[in-house]
């Protein structure tokens, strides 16, 4: 199938769930919604559907603010992995560790939002990404139903959210697995997804993990017990997200978002 061929179908799928989710296409600056950006990012190139408003100010006017965090995947991936990455919203790091691991490799996105799995599936056709699944469901720790609030991140809440279907990363491990790196990017819920994780932390796997110190409390927990979660033979590094710095980690947490980055010792 020709390029322009596959563009025009991804943009029928695109335009499909839009319309289904009560949307329509509109324009931001000059440019209308859902369209096509070429995304250059570290020598990592691939083509990436802006879906919406959010999308267009994250992968296309400030994608920049994350090359500190792709830096740091890029120490921790390497050719042949098995990553699953729980959080996937519309794709762009799933397309990057897919450079990474190269065609060896698989990675395994866990999406809770439905607008947002299918944008990602959307960008492994785009890009033909044969490395890559998503899968629509949340990631918790036992398989059931959570709730997920309607907003573009798709995030966890205690109540008042939407039913979502619920696994565990141990399950997907089972199915997918065995992984060998594992990236946790949940707003807040990090303490129950690593509850789910038992299997796969006993393996000792290298961890990408967003922990967000600020608000983990919604779900009755501080941010020093979601990382009692983790075996304590692990050192790395760790990113604020007030100024960005990269700094060895050293098991103190800031009240901040914090991207941390640990392999085994």
């Amino acid at each position: 199938m020709r390029r322009f061929q596959v563009l025009s179908l991804v943009k029928s799928v695109v335009r499909s769930g839009l319309a289904t989710a009560g949307l329509e296409i509109h324009r931001t600056r000059t440019t209308k919604l859902p369209y096509v950006k070429r995304i250059d990012i570290l020598d990592v190139t691939f083509d990436f559907w802006i879906a919406d408003e959010d999308a267009a100010v994250w992968y296309d006017s400030d994608i920049h603010k994350g090359f500190t965090e792709l830096e740091q995947y890029r120490r921790l991936v390497r050719p042949g992995d098995r990553v699953l990455e729980i959080g996937a919203h519309h794709g762009c790091s799933m397309l990057f560790l897919s450079s990474l691991v190269g065609s060896q490799g698989l990675i395994v996105s866990v999406e809770a939002r439905p607008f947002n799995a299918m944008i990602a599936n959307a960008q492994i056709a785009l890009n033909r990404a044969n490395n890559c699944k998503v899968l629509n469901a949340a990631a918790s720790d036992k398989p059931g139903t959570v709730l997920i609030s309607d907003v573009s991140n798709g995030s966890i809440v205690p109540s008042g959210g939407i039913d979502t279907p619920a696994v565990t990363a141990d399950q997907l491990d089972a199915q997918f697995g065995p992984f060998t790196v594992l990236k946790i990017d949940v707003e807040g819920y990090e303490g129950a997804v690593l509850d789910g994780c038992r299997t796969i932390l006993q393996r000792s796997p290298r961890l990408m993990l967003e922990l967000h110190c600020p608000i983990v409390s919604r779900f009755g927990i501080t941010a020093q017990d979601v990382m009692h979660k983790i075996p304590n033979n692990y050192r790395g590094t760790m990113i604020l997200r007030s100024n960005r710095q990269v700094r060895e980690f050293a098991g103190v947490l800031p009240d901040d978002i914090v991207n941390l980055f640990l392999w085994p010792n």
